[in-house]
Order: C-alpha cells, then sequence, then structure tokens
C-alpha cells in the first residue's frame, strides 16, 4: 500500500524505547529530510512518525531501491522521461566538473519532490512536472539537485549530524531531562540551520549551471512561485498549525527568500528566454499524465478513500481533508486539533485485538479493548491516552493484512468519538465492478479558442476543489486574461 505524508506534533512517540535512541532517531530523522530538495518548500502538511510495528523498507536495500520505495516507484510515460533525459544531458554538456553520468528516474508520486544521488541518481516525481509549465523550470530544478551532489552537501551534513548526535550522547548522563531537551532542541537548529545554507548555495550554483546551458535563469523563480502557491493552497486545506511558525527548523530557506535571491543571480547571467515553440512542445508532451493519486496507490475524492489493487475502501469524518502517498493516508480536521492516521502491517500471528496491544504509540494507556466485527471482518478498538492527546484506535484484519486507523483529537468529545467510529464502520471490500470503474485524474492540454476565459477553461476541470485557483496555479499564470491558441493544462478523469 502506498501511502503518506507523515503528521508530527499528534502522533510525536515513536514506539522506539529508551530516551536517547528516540532522540537518536530523531536525528536521523532530520538529516533524512534534509536530503529532499525540491519538494514543497515550507510543506504546511503535518508530520506524523509512521511508529511500529508498521516498516516497508529493509535495511539491505540500496539507497536508490529505498526511494523507489518510499515514491511509489518508477512512473512510465515515454514522452516526458525522454524530454527529461534530453533536459538533464544538456546541462551535464554544461557541467565537466560533475564527471560523471546520471540516470534519471520518473517517480510516481504526486508530491513534487526531486532527489540527486551522488553514486549517479536522479529523481524527478511526476507532481513536480506536473507544476511545471516550460522546460527550463525543470532544468532548474535538476540544476539545483546537482549542485549538491557538486558542493558534496551530503557527505556535510552527515559530519554535522554525526556530531549532534556525539555532543549529545556525551552530556545525555550528565544533565537533567530538560536541560537535555534544551541542547537537543538547539542541535536540531543548528542542523537545519546549515541545511538552509545549503540550499542557498545550491540555489545560485544551479541558476549559474542551468545558465551555462542556455536556459533562461528566471524559470527558477517560476517554479519556486508556483510551488509556494501548491503550499499556500495546501496550508488553506490543511489549516494552520502553530508548530509550523517555527522556522527555525525548516530546512530550507522561505520561498520568498529563494526568489529574491535566484532573480538577483539570474539578472547577472546571460541567457534568453525560453521559446514560445519548446514551451508549448513541452506542455503537449503532458498530455494524459496522472495528475495526484494512481489507483495503484489508492484514491482521494472528498472525504472518501478507495484502493482498488488492496480492495478496500472507507470514508473519512465530513470535513476531513485527507492527503494520501507512500506510506499512509492522512488527514486533518482544518482548524481543530484532531487528526486521523490510516494505513496497513503484516499480521503476523496478530488478531486484532493482540495487533492493538503492540504498542502502536508510545507513552500512552489502553483502555478497554473491543472486538468486534465490520462489515463481516474481523476488528477491534480501543481508546489511547497520553499526556496531551487521546487516540480511537482501531484495527480491521483482512487476508494476511491488518489495517489501523489511528484517530488523535485533543480533547476527544464523545460527539467526536462517535464520528470516528463512523468512519470506522464504513471500512469495506470493494465489488468487483466498482475498482473496475474507479480512474485517476489526468491533465489534458487543450488549446485556447476564441471566447475561452480562465474561468470557462478552469470549469472543465474534474477537480471541482478551487478549480479556478488550481487552474491558475498549474499554468503558472497571475490572473489576467489567457492568449488565444496557447496550449493550457486542466485535470479532468
Amino acid at each position: 500500500m502506498t501511502f503518506c505524508v507523515p503528521i508530527n506534533g499528534f502522533f510525536s512517540a515513536v514506539r522506539e524505547k529508551g530516551t536517547f535512541f528516540r532522540r537518536m532517531a530523531g536525528l536521523g530523522l532530520i538529516l533524512l529530510s534534509l536530503s529532499a530538495c525540491a519538494k514543497r518548500a515550507d510543506s504546511p502538511t503535518p508530520s506524523i512518525p509512521s511508529g511500529a510495528p508498521y516498516s516497508t523498507v529493509t535495511p539491505f536495500l540500496s539507497e536508490r531501491d529505498r526511494l523507489l520505495i518510499a515514491f511509489g516507484g518508477a512512473y512510465q510515460n515515454q514522452a516526458v522521461q525522454s524530454r527529461l533525459e534530453t533536459i538533464l544531458a544538456r546541462l551535464l554538456a554544461h557541467a565537466p566538473a560533475l564527471n560523471r553520468s546520471f540516470r534519471l528516474t520518473l517517480l510516481n508520486s504526486p508530491t513534487p519532490n526531486a532527489f540527486a544521488l551522488e553514486d549517479g541518481d536522479i529523481f524527478i516525481s511526476r507532481g513536480l512536472v506536473a507544476m511545471s509549465n516550460d522546460p527550463a523550470e525543470i532544468a532548474a530544478v535538476m540544476a539545483h539537485e546537482l549542485s549538491h551532489v557538486l558542493l558534496q552537501h551530503r557527505q556535510q551534513r552527515e559530519v554535522a549530524a554525526r556530531q549532534v548526535s556525539q555532543q549529545i550522547k556525551e552530556m545525555e548522563p550528565l544533565l537533567q531531562s530538560q536541560s537535555l531537551e534544551r541542547i537537543e532542541a538547539r542541535g536540531l537548529m543548528t542542523l537545519a540551520s546549515f541545511s538552509r545554507a545549503q540550499e542557498t548555495e545550491a540555489d545560485l550554483s544551479g541558476v549559474r549551471m542551468m545558465a551555462q546551458a542556455g536556459y533562461d535563469p528566471f524559470a527558477a523563480a517560476h517554479i519556486l512561485k508556483t510551488l509556494g502557491r501548491d503550499t499556500a493552497l495546501r496550508g488553506r486545506l490543511f489549516g494552520d498549525f502553530d508548530y509550523q511558525k517555527n522556522h527555525f527548523l525548516f530546512s530550507h530557506p522561505t520561498t520568498p527568500e529563494r526568489i529574491t535571491r535566484v532573480l538577483q543571480e539570474g539578472r547577472q547571467l546571460p541567457a534568453p528566454p525560453t521559446p514560445d515553440s519548446e514551451r508549448d512542445a513541452w506542455l503537449l508532451s503532458l498530455q494524459d499524465m496522472i495528475y495526484g493519486d494512481d489507483p495503484v496507490q489508492g484514491l482521494v475524492r472528498g472525504r472518501h478513500f478507495t484502493h482498488p489493487a488492496l480492495n478496500i475502501s472507507f470514508s473519512a469524518p465530513d470535513t476531513f481533508v485527507l492527503d494520501n502517498s507512500a506510506k499512509a493516508l492522512v488527514g486533518v480536521l482544518p482548524g481543530r486539533p484532531v487528526a486521523l492516521r490510516f494505513d496497513q502491517i503484516a499480521r503476523g500471528e496478530h488478531s486484532a485485538s493482540s495487533a492493538l496491544q503492540s504498542g502502536w504509540i508510545d507513552n500512552t494507556s489502553l483502555g478497554p479493548i473491543e472486538a468486534m466485527t465490520v462489515n463481516g471482518l474481523e476488528a477491534a478498538t480501543t481508546i489511547a491516552s497520553g499526556r496531551d492527546w487521546r487516540f480511537r484506535l482501531a484495527a480491521i484484519v483482512k487476508d494476511d493484512k491488518i489495517y489501523r486507523f489511528i484517530f488523535a483529537a485533543n480533547p476527544l468529545t464523545g460527539d467526536l468519538d462517535g464520528l470516528f467510529r463512523q468512519s470506522i464502520a464504513s471500512f469495506r471490500i470493494l465489488r468487483p465492478e466498482e475498482s473496475l470503474q474507479i480512474r485517476p485524474l489526468r491533465l489534458k492540454i487543450v488549446l485556447a479558442k476564441t471566447g475561452d476565459t480562465a474561468e470557462s477553461l478552469a470549469a472543465q476541470s474534474s477537480l471541482n476543489d478551487h478549480a479556478q485557483e488550481r487552474f491558475y496555479m498549474i499554468n503558472g499564470l497571475d490572473h489576467g486574461p489567457i492568449q488565444i491558441g496557447r496550449p493550457y493544462k486542466i485535470i479532468s478523469e
């Protein structure tokens, strides 16, 4: 099951035992997050650690394989793949200092993201490609990632993380918990600040690299602006969380800062704008590319989640906003301290009841376990209480898997808990005809005709949620008239 953008703050206690181990794991997560550069900048999506016993990645896999598992595997689209490889080859031809070839993989992930590995792999998600409107914008993303490799940023981060980890390890026996927590927080801020400096360096190096290859350097600012608008939209959908305002722990500079710096750098670099013919050809190559969720990873439609590959479906409570990605489905109730995580674990020897007792969330106490049946499937539920949060947990057995619901609320009122239980009760097996009818959303490229407006084109979208704002965003447009005869992206089934 490929799902999850995590939720930090609601499920903050991972099941690993031992204070020091948890702190080292936290530093590892910070370091891992710093390796992903072209993600939604300052992402407002809250983050939930996966928590034992859930695990999908074995320690024996290569880093490439780990990334493929975490981001939905490779996405097969020869038209887009060929154009991406052409852009990469052009950049490498003008960056001899890299002194190596790179294999490009298009990731089957709806989340805008990109990575480059020192051993010669570069990854671009289809979610990021969907946001682009110009080959130079993709060149900016690639050049940024290649600059990280060129500048040996990963090695520098690993050294810095080891130093912070060692300092905390040495101080732990000597300090009380509160003092150690302050030192740990200071160490994390040091790592985040270190990473932000690297991101700025990679931004500027990337702009110079793309300009040397003949790409419009101002395209870097354009794609950053589009990603910033995507982040802002997600922020409104997912609500405003206080922890988002702690900019000291952001691993990237804020989007306006980055745009300002790349524009300043771009003004000093002689490179022509992208010809209209190249921009139009790029857009036409995106025809029929999947937008958002792929059915093999499960589909979100409003508050409803269906997964034809796993043959399951359920509905979240009304007004929940859901987000589906590589490890889990997560949801929030905007404006309220309420969240949902849904994922799967291997059944093994577990029953539904024993699965609940296996320790999903650390530092919580379980209430009585209630055995039940959900649409013919063995299930069990309970309430777990932590210091600040209460959780409605449920396990449902189907074949060799246990599907688990984790609802969190502060406070957990009777009315809320009733809604959570209704959501759990909606879990069911899909009928064969339902699975066959499930279709993903796709990008459709339309040529603007006389009489067309942004409003009329946006109205053709099958995604009604913020349709007009989304049309402007995915087409990289400010509010204004469209050009007759030019291609534009709409979202359609």
